[in-house]
């Protein structure tokens, strides 16, 4: 748009000019917001003398295929195409840029094999990751990129084995093959004396076997991942073996299959300075003494292992540290505590404190916790699923900068500290499932920053706080299974971000209808108000505005997201879990998927009829309104419902048939529409004569499948002339009726023909 064509296109913003020629040799519109399919480009590939080409970043959305005349550009360098939404197979005329050094193509949509790169002899950088690339890397096609220094291939859907030649390219430094499907075991790397690679991730695949000793041969490594794959045998941290990594300041073994000792290592160990080591999963048993002296260790993973015992004092100056799923009991808490420092290369991975003492068997506290962490930047400290007791330390209060606690399931007593409501960079606060008592703090301030107020399974008392209020940026407020004694929260209608609102099982009481709520929580999409005292009438004037339950967007369309607080740490999010109650079970949702949207009004003193609006709602997944007074039809609009998973209508006092329009609902997997008043034959379609006799049990007017095929409401005749008329008589009688037509038959054979019709009906031989 600010291309002035009245004057030289050498002055245009993005455009760059040869000075002796005046040819234009540069053109880079990164994040100029270019748009529509590939005919845009064809002016383009005239520029014979252009060099580089940079289109990168994400307001371009270039859609559809890189035309092929892009083999015209002939001095083309470097070429930048990353993130502009190109899709479709890579050119093979690309092949024909001989003089190309860079290419960036990552973060498209490409699909199909990768094209042929053997003839560019001066190609040092070559970026495809994070596209839809497919088939196995030919080792013969590779072996001859002599120029090569990077190369990220990554979160492709390559596969095959890893051809090991590529390791023993002479200029390569960087190498990313992570998140494909390779497979096998790596075989020993060949003429690697000389190698300069620094950076080997090999991360998210499905390589098996051992490691190959030739990798700690590449002395000039600094970064090596090889986690998430199912690589075994032993590995000796603590030898000789690994001694050689002068530089290494990155090392991921996690999650494979390997067993990982130190029997060669003690405290005075010559072992490299790691700045990020992690080990997940790799069978520890004891933490490793080598530990301690690694002065620049940013971050330490030693989750998921079987490590006993104490946790030494030492290991709180770690900035990052996971210890989580492990069976340590006791804390060692120092004195003092400082931050270690890690070289600039990897400073920008880890900055703050996060620490995570999560599924262990800590049984107590100290009391002056927060004192120790009020001299760091702790932003994440997690306790939950111990053994704590006693009461919550005030002390936590001092760590000023925590943006995540996590205390759920212990077995700590007393009240919530009232202090935590001044905590103000707190995003995230869950005390669930422990024995607090008393009220919940009423003291929360304006510009309160909680996204996540998780109380629930506790026996907190009195009102939900007013002062909530404050907190806009609120998503999740789970306050189920308590003995709260309040009104609906209309007070809380201001939290635009709200989209889980949980208040089962708690004494609360009164209406759901709050003034002027059609604009109630926009982006509310869970609401569980079960088991409560709530009564009244469904007003839909009032409820079921939601614009999330009401999206047009389908399963098959939706990207899965899920429900995040984000906090510190550069891509790290607080992942939300909830427990609900639905398809007839109790479920602990681990990961709470944006396009999941329940409602759950069970359990109260509702009544009145359902409002047809209810049918709005063709996003919902779960509907329960079981254990309430309902009375009058189901809705038809509910047929509406096209994605519902699981739908509870049972124990009101429904009556009428059952609409047609649900035996249409091809998502059902749940229904309970049993001891209602509900009457005449069960639909038939493709869903509803799949679920059990038990979803329709309790309404005597029900017949038809699952149940009994016959009407109740007919009783069999009881003379025994009746009794013994053959079912080709009640036929012939039948129509003899018909041909007379009915006054005739009503006079004349008015005994048989109410026979008739019952045998027919029980039958089902007349429809």
């Amino acid at each position: 748009m600010g291309w002035n064509q009245s004057t030289d296109c050498c002055q245009w913003t993005g455009v760059t000019c040869d000075n002796s020629t005046g040819r234009v040799i540069g053109l880079s519109l990164t994040n100029k917001d270019i748009s529509g399919s590939q005919s845009y480009l064809c002016s383009m590939f005239h520029l014979q003398f252009l060099k580089s080409l940079n289109l990168l970043l994400n307001n371009n959305n270039l859609q559809g295929e890189i035309p092929s005349a892009i083999g015209n550009l002939q001095s083309l360098e470097e070429l930048y195409l990353g993130s502009a939404n190109f899709s479709g197979v890579i050119p093979s005329s690309i092949s024909n840029l001989k003089k190309l050094r860079i290419i960036d193509l990552s973060n498209n949509t490409f699909s199909g094999p990768i094209p042929s790169f053997s003839s560019m002899k001066n190609l040092e950088y070559l970026d495809l990751s994070h596209n839809n690339l497919n088939g196995s890397i030919n080792a013969t096609e590779w072996d001859k990129l002599l120029s090569l220094e990077w190369l990220d291939l990554s979160y492709n859907s390559l596969d095959g084995s890893i051809p090991t030649s590529l390791f023993s390219l002479p200029l390569l430094k960087y190498i990313d093959l992570s998140g494909n499907k390779f497979s096998g075991q790596l075989n020993e790397f060949a003429s690697i004396a000389s190698s300069q690679l620094y950076s080997l991730v090999l991360s998210n695949n499905n390589l098996e076997g051992p490691i190959p000793n030739s990798i700690f041969e590449l002395k000039n490594l600094s970064e090596l991942d090889l986690s998430s794959n199912r690589l075994n045998g032993t590995l000796d941290l603590g030898n000789d073996i690994l001694h050689s990594f002068k530089n290494l300041r990155y090392l991921d073994l996690s999650k494979n299959r390997l067993s990982i000792t130190t029997n060669g290592g003690g405290e005075n160990s010559s072992f490299p300075q790691l700045c990020i080591l992690n080990l997940a999963s790799c069978n520890l048993f004891t933490i490793p003494k080598f530990l301690k002296n690694q002065t620049s260790l940013q971050n330490l993973d030693l989750s998921m292992n079987h490590i006993t015992g104490t946790m030494p004092g030492w290991m709180w100056q770690v900035p990052q540290l996971n210890l989580s799923f492990n069976h340590l009991e006791e804390l060692e808490i120092p004195s003092t505590l400082s931050n270690y420092d890690c070289d600039e290369q990897l400073l920008h991975y880890f900055i703050d404190k996060y620490l995570d003492f999560s599924n262990n068997n800590f049984s107590s506290i100290d009391p002056n916790i927060g004192n120790h962490l009020s001299s760091t930047k702790a932003y994440y400290l997690s306790f939950s699923r111990n053994n704590f007791h006693g009461i919550i330390p005030t002390s936590l209060c001092n760590a000023t900068n925590l943006e995540v606690l996590n205390l759920e399931y212990n077995n700590f007593g007393g009240i919530i500290p009232d202090c935590f409501t001044a905590l103000t960079q707190l995003s995230t606060l869950n005390l669930r499932g422990n024995q607090l008592h008393g009220e919940i703090p009423a003291k929360f301030r304006e510009g309160c920053s909680l996204e996540t107020l998780e109380l629930n399974e506790n026996f907190l008392e009195g009102r939900i706080p007013r002062s909530l209020a404050h907190c806009k940026a609120l998503k999740v407020l789970d306050l189920g299974n308590n003995q709260l004694n309040d009104t609906f929260p209309c007070h809380l209608n201001g939290l635009s971000n709200l989209q889980v609102l949980i208040l089962h099982s708690n004494k609360l009481h009164g209406t759901i209808v709050c003034p002027q709520s059609h604009s109630i929580w926009p982006l509310l999409q869970i609401m569980d108000v079960s088991s409560n005292h709530f009564i009244g009438e469904l007003k839909a004037q009032s409820l079921f505005n939601w614009p999330l339950m009401m999206a047009g967007v389908t399963k098959e369309q939706s990207e899965p997201s899920f429900i995040q607080t984000s906090f510190s740490g550069g891509a790290k999010y607080y992942q939300n879990s909830i427990s609900l109650n639905f398809k007839g079970n109790s479920y602990q949702l681990q990961y709470i998927l944006t396009i999941f949207t329940s409602i759950d009004f069970s359990n109260n003193a509702f009544h009145g009829e359902l409002p047809e609006e209810l049918g709005n709602l063709n996003a919902l997944v779960v509907l329960n309104l079981s254990y309430n007074s309902f009375s009058g039809h189901i809705p038809s609009s509910l047929g509406n419902l096209s994605q519902i998973e699981s739908l509870d209508l049972s124990w009101n006092n429904l009556s009428g048939k059952i609409p047609a329009q649900l035996a249409n609902l091809n998502f059902l997997e749940y229904l309970d529409l049993s001891f209602n008043k509900l009457s005449g034959k069960i639909p038939t379609g493709p869903q509803l004569q799949t679920f059990k006799a038990s979803s329709y049990e309790g309404n005597q007017g029900l017949y038809g499948p699952p149940l009994t095929a016959k009407d109740p409401t007919v009783t069999p005749p009881t003379s025994s002339e009746g009794s013994n008329w053959s079912s080709k008589s009640e036929q012939e009688w039948m129509l003899r009726g018909a041909e007379v037509g009915f006054p005739v038959g009503i006079t004349v054979f008015v005994g048989p023909i109410l026979y008739i019709k019952r045998c027919c009906c029980v039958r089902s031989c007349c429809g």
